[in-house]
Order: structure tokens, then C-alpha cells, then sequence
């Protein structure tokens, strides 16, 4: 949150700089303990959307397409009120946020504008800025128009003089469709002074009937791991280098399309992929450069889908193979391909597993007595959620 986000003053110890009655000094602690817990949270939120998407199928397929409405695009204020773990502090949060509802269980949360601040003590240097983006998870009505929701914000927080990640975790019910109450937790990565904070939010949006559909645009998130393979050649002797990065997460846009070969034949007309870094690898501990792992992925392919075996649950399995594109130190275009297995938990959203391989840059050079070469690829594993647009 707040005055964690300064550095500390030179030559003393990070923790015992920090002042124990304010949040935005930086401080660096439990690096390993935010990485689990962040883990743990998206293990959390695929499961918890998993399961709302299944109890969203007790619902027909007649009664859906015609009954049921919800906002597919919403605006929404959020206030709180809480405290920050060993701070003798109020602290209060105001935020403004864009929904895009990819079907009345399931959302995206675009983008998120939020400021927190102590206000017992008033202290307006005692503040952050925080900009996330996430998934927001919506259970059926159980009592009238009450619904339960879940939601998982990721991004950063700054005080203007520093930035670092930051996520949230929100849980809560739908008094009214336009009403929530819930509980928030709040993290800045490498600080472990959590805010926790009860929160009221109004959503904002006009209703509209919900359709499922199985073709259309859909968006991918995954996260996973990345190895590296280096092997370069010297007058026939080779050394063969690999280096490891966790952490890693991946979004792409896509578009699927039936075909008039079979029911169960797809084609993914066209993928745009990035992989991006969630932790630095690096033992130093320094920020990376964005520009060094800026990249994208241009691919197509066919995506196998089997018969129903629970409601509107089917499996599925794909292939793209493509170009990817690098942008750093120099631009490259080198094949890739995606293979994907997973499931369809319903027509709008789906649980799975993929192995994504590009290859690197050849480099040639000519050497005292011969020539050295370097090859060089890429593979790349991850868990992934899929939202129809």
C-alpha cells in the first residue's frame, strides 16, 4: 500500500526502516510466502469459477436463452473501510471499475482504478494508487435476486515515487443485481502487511438476455512456466545451457469457427498470443527490462471437440502452429506451435492444459579455425482459463 512503496534509507536495515505506522515504504520480505500465496490464489479462483460454470448448468437450455438477463457490460464503485496488519491505522478504499460479463457466472474485469489511504489518522501522504485488471465469478440467484460472487485482480500499486505487483482477493454477495457487500484482502508483492477491508459496491449497466453460443471471439489467461534451450556448436563440439523462469503468464484473443466437416471438427481461425513475466528469475533480485521479453504469437489451427459427458461438459484438444515474433534486442519471426488439451466446462468458458514451443534465433560466427553456431528454443507450460467474448 503506501509508504512500503519508498526505498529504504541507505545502509540500514529494509525491515528496520520500515515505520510501523504507515504502509507505503518499501520493504522486501517474504518474496517465496507471496509467490505460494498468489499461486494458491489462482488455483483457488480456476476452481472456484469451475464450479460456479457447472452449478450455472442446473439452469436449461430453454430457460436460459429466454429468462435469463444479466449485464454484460457494467460500471461499478467500490468503497471500503479496513485496517493493515501491525499499522495502528484506518484505512479506507475508493475505487471505480469496468466489467465485461462474458455470461451472467462469468466476467472479466477490464480495468480497475483504485486509491487507499488512512483516514484515522487523516494523513494524505499516507496513500497508494493501484491499477488492476482480473476475473470476477458470479454464482446463481439463491434467495430471490442474492447471488454470490468471487473476484482475483492482479497489477500494480505506486505512491508516485515507486511502483510494485500488487493483487486482490474479494468474496461477497449480490444483495440486488446492482448492490454488493463483500470482504476484500489486499497485497503488495514483497510486503507482508496485507490491508483487509469490508467493502460496498454498486454496479452499474443495463440488462440484457443471455445467449449461450460456442463459436465467437474468446480470451485466454494461463500461467505457467518457461525453459529455455541454448545449444551452441563449435568445430563439432556442442554445449547444451538451459535456464528456467517461473512465474510466467500468457493472454491471447481468438476466434473459433465451426466447419462443415463434422460437428466435432473446429477451426481456430486465428490466435494472438503474449507471454509476459509475473516474477523475475533473476538471482540478483533486479527488475527486468519489459523490452527484453516482448513477444507475440500469430497462429491457426484445428480444434478437435468430443461429445457431451456431463450436461454441457465435452473435451477438447487442439493444434496451432504459427509464427512468433520478438521484439528484442532485435526483431525475429521463427515458427511456433500450441498444443492444447482441456475442458469445456460449458459453451462459454473452459479449464486446461498447454505446451506451447517457439523457435529462437539462429547465430552464426565465424571463429579463429571454423565457425560457431548457436540454436536455440523455447517451450513453455501452462494451466489456462478461456472466456467466449
Amino acid at each position: 500500500m503506501l509508504h512500503i512503496l519508498q526505498n529504504s534509507t541507505a545502509g540500514a536495515n529494509s525491515c528496520s526502516a520500515m515505520e510501523a505506522d504507515t504502509i507505503s515504504k518499501n520493504g522486501r520480505s517474504s518474496k517465496s510466502q507471496t509467490s505460494r500465496i498468489i499461486k494458491k490464489a489462482l488455483v483457488m479462483l480456476i476452481t472456484t469459477t469451475s464450479v460456479l460454470s457447472m452449478n450455472a448448468q442446473t439452469d436449461t437450455d430453454n430457460d436460459l436463452p429466454h429468462g435469463k438477463t444479466f449485464k454484460r457490460n457494467a460500471f461499478g464503485v467500490d468503497i471500503g473501510i479496513g485496517a493493515v496488519k501491525g499499522i495502528q491505522r484506518t484505512y479506507a478504499d475508493l475505487g471505480i471499475r469496468y466489467l465485461h460479463n462474458f455470461s451472467p457466472y462469468v466476467g472479466w474485469e477490464v480495468l480497475k482504478l483504485k486509491v487507499v489511504m488512512s483516514v484515522s489518522p487523516f494523513d494524505r501522504f499516507d496513500n497508494v494508487v493501484q491499477l488492476m485488471t482480473g476475473i470476477r465469478g458470479t454464482s446463481p440467484a439463491f434467495y430471490g435476486n442474492m447471488s454470490g460472487y468471487g473476484a482475483f485482480r492482479f497489477g500494480y500499486a505506486s505512491d508516485l515515487d515507486y511502483y510494485l505487483p500488487a493483487y486482490e482477493l474479494e468474496v461477497g454477495v449480490n444483495i440486488t443485481p446492482t448492490i454488493s457487500v463483500g470482504y476484500a484482502y489486499n497485497m503488495l508483492k514483497d510486503v507482508d502487511k496485507g490491508y483487509s477491508a469490508l467493502r460496498v459496491g454498486f454496479n452499474l449497466g443495463k440488462e440484457k438476455e443471455f445467449i449461450r453460443k460456442a463459436e465467437g471471439l474468446f480470451l485466454d489467461f494461463g500461467i505457467g512456466a518457461l525453459s529455455s534451450t541454448s545449444t551452441t556448436k563449435i568445430n563439432g563440439n556442442s554445449n547444451t545451457s538451459t535456464t528456467d523462469a517461473i512465474g510466467m503468464a500468457d493472454i491471447g484473443l481468438r476466434y473459433l469457427a465451426k466447419t462443415s466437416i463434422s460437428k466435432y471438427l473446429w477451426w481456430d481461425v486465428f490466435k494472438i498470443r503474449s507471454t509476459f513475466l509475473l516474477k523475475n528469475s533473476d538471482s540478483a533480485g533486479d527488475v527486468s527490462d519489459l523490452g527484453d521479453h516482448l513477444n507475440l504469437q500469430i497462429m491457426t489451427g484445428v480444434r478437435g471437440i468430443s461429445p457431451t459427458f456431463y450436461k454441457d461438459m465435452s473435451g477438447y484438444a487442439s493444434f496451432k502452429p504459427g509464427v512468433g515474433l520478438k521484439f528484442s534486442p532485435d526483431f525475429t519471426a521463427n515458427f511456433c506451435f500450441e498444443l492444447e488439451l482441456g475442458v469445456n466446462i460449458t459453451k462459454n468458458f473452459l479449464v486446461g492444459y498447454s505446451y506451447d514451443f517457439q523457435k529462437e534465433k539462429t547465430i552464426e560466427v565465424d571463429i579463429p579455425g571454423g565457425k560457431s553456431t548457436t540454436t536455440s528454443h523455447s517451450n513453455y507450460s501452462s494451466l489456462r482459463i478461456g472466456f467466449s467474448w
